[in-house]
């Protein structure tokens, strides 16, 4: 099925001030929102109640029910505008044993796809894919990790019991490494990280956060050694891949816990990061951005003061020269527009040949000099890593993107120390 092109174009780019970014109320106030993903130019939305959709390009308020509004959502994956996968809150009475439901037409027909997953303990909090090898799903369920091979046909087990009490989640998958990130607290109150390799052969029980719960993280996509994670108190970051942790940003005086943290697709130094203030007075809606990845932080507000905000989730998508941030919480959804993502030219004599785009297979890049960084990226920040870049002639380069799913991607390319970063396509 091709893709709907929106077209944008994003070049070297920096990061200036503040003063014209803004906040947007996108509806379903009356709703907890609890993940929001964007795809095809379309945003999906998990609630209390079921799942919803919009454009991406709609102004107004409303939303279109796709089903299960019977059920709260938990997660979700969108492979195509007609196939969606869905992990959903399970009912004590009465007694349920489906968590996980899938369609094959865009909502309209949901079936039960448990296929296994959680044995007598069925409940599925999150699901999440390799960005490549998108057969290849995982699934948390209480402290138990579960990998299919085959999109959810199957699962194996390979960590924990199904049974064993403890909430974590999945923070990461890294395509480039095999790394898998996953923690939370258990079910004595002992706050774990666990990173497994080869997507998820093996495991080792790494070092938490200090005197927290980690919730999320995200690692530098040129710097793999570099990672983020959210918690309770603030942001904290590991320059070692984990083998120990400092904190870098406080939260409300460590009165609140981050719940998400995303990266800009269209700058690997900008992170955005949400969650919660403890109670004690109104508790609002804030957005924290980051222009150097760790170092400094700038929190913005929405003003509101009639509710006091829980976020759940974040999502980023790309304009010509801004970030959207969905934001998902206890009283709808929010968008916030980050405009500071300055979009300034490259120089004529650097600017490459980037053809066929939108492309199927294969893309070729032309330059005037030898590059030294070929990169991609989806449009949540992972790098793709593992994309096959052939020199075929001097300055001339293939890249195979046999191995992508369709979809819209960030190619970034580095010569002389100059950057340029293109959309490109696939089909």
């Amino acid at each position: 099925m091709n893709k709907t092109a929106f077209f944008f174009l994003i070049c070297l780019i920096g990061f200036a001030g503040y003063a014209f970014s803004q906040w947007s109320f996108m509806g379903l106030s009356n709703l907890e929102c609890t993940e929001v993903q964007v795809f095809d130019n379309t945003i999906y939305l998990g609630t209390e109640q079921g799942m919803y959709m919009k454009s991406v390009q709609s102004t107004d308020t409303l939303w279109t029910p796709i089903g299960l509004q019977d059920r709260p959502i938990n997660d979700f994956i969108v492979f195509s505008q007609d196939t969606i996968l869905v992990a959903t809150q399970l009912f004590v009475y009465p007694e349920d044993s489906i968590s996980i439901y899938i369609t094959y037409d865009g909502g309209l027909n949901w079936l039960p796809y448990q296929n296994g997953f959680g044995g007598d303990y069925p409940r599925c909090n999150e699901l999440n894919y390799n960005p490549v090898q998108t057969n290849m799903l995982f699934g948390c369920s209480l402290a138990a990790l579960a990998r299919s091979m085959d999109k959810g046909q199957s699962w194996e087990l390979i960590y924990s019991d199904w049974g064993m009490a403890a909430m974590y989640h999945i923070f990461l998958i890294d395509n480039n490494s095999g790394e898998i990130w996953m923690g939370g607290q258990t079910g004595y109150f002992e706050n774990k990280i666990i990173k497994f390799t080869d997507f998820g052969d093996q495991y080792e029980i790494m070092n938490p956060i200090p005197n927290s719960t980690s919730t999320c993280m995200v690692k530098h996509p040129e710097q793999p050694d570099q990672l983020m994670a959210g918690g309770g108190g603030g942001i904290f970051v590991s320059s070692n891949n984990g083998l120990s942790w400092e904190q870098c940003e406080v939260i409300n005086g460590d009165g609140g816990t981050i719940t998400d943290m995303k990266l800009s697709p269209q700058n690997s130094k900008v992170a955005y990061a949400s969650g919660f203030y403890d109670e004690g007075g109104s508790i609002p809606l804030f957005l924290k951005i980051s222009t150097d990845f760790e170092n400094s932080w700038t929190t913005v507000y929405y003003d509101d003061l009639a509710h006091d905000y829980f976020v759940n989730s974040l999502a980023v998508f790309p304009g010509s020269s801004f970030d959207n941030i969905y934001i998902t919480t206890n009283h709808g959804v929010y968008v916030y527009k980050n405009t500071s993502l300055s979009v300034t030219s490259s120089p004529d004599n650097f600017k490459p040949l980037i053809s066929p785009n939108p492309c199927f297979n294969e893309v070729n890049i032309k330059a005037n000099g030898v590059i030294s960084t070929i990169r991609i990226f989806d449009i949540n920040g992972k790098n793709q890593g593992n994309i096959n870049i052939c020199e075929i002639a001097e300055k001339n380069y293939k890249l195979d993107l046999s191995q992508l799913p369709e979809g819209i991607y960030i190619l970034h390319i580095e010569q002389n120390n100059q950057n340029y970063y293109s959309k490109l396509i696939k089909k």
